[in-house]
């Protein structure tokens, strides 16, 4: 019971080394484009965390950590903003959001 009061600093770490390494592991081995902008906000997520775990255990008289933390997480909602924008229209020119069926450039 006492590992579930002491959470620290490397904790917090090791949740985002295993969110980032979740979503790499996702925008690898996924070929819908769909699963890979939910990988890529899965390690958006992890960066965040791990800008806001420094943040708060190391940066104690700036908040250069925190408006960072912030300005990732606005980047990543215009990311998959466009990322579902830009599906949307593949979708509807190609019928598909496979990525294997989509690399060509020809229409």
């Amino acid at each position: 019971m006492d590992i579930f009061i002491n959470i620290g600093f490397y904790h917090f770490l090791l949740t985002a080394l295993f969110l980032f390494a979740t979503g790499l592991l996702g925008v690898i081995v996924s070929k819908n484009l769909l699963k890979i902008l939910i990988s890529l906000e899965i390690m958006f997520c992890g960066v965040t965390l791990n800008l806001a775990t420094f943040a708060v255990y190391c940066d104690n008289s700036h908040f250069k950590g925190s408006i960072l933390a912030l300005f990732v997480i606005a980047l990543s909602a215009v990311h998959i903003a466009i990322g579902i924008a830009i599906t949307l229209n593949i979708y509807k020119f190609k019928e598909t959001v496979n990525m294997d069926n989509i690399g060509e450039l020809k229409g």
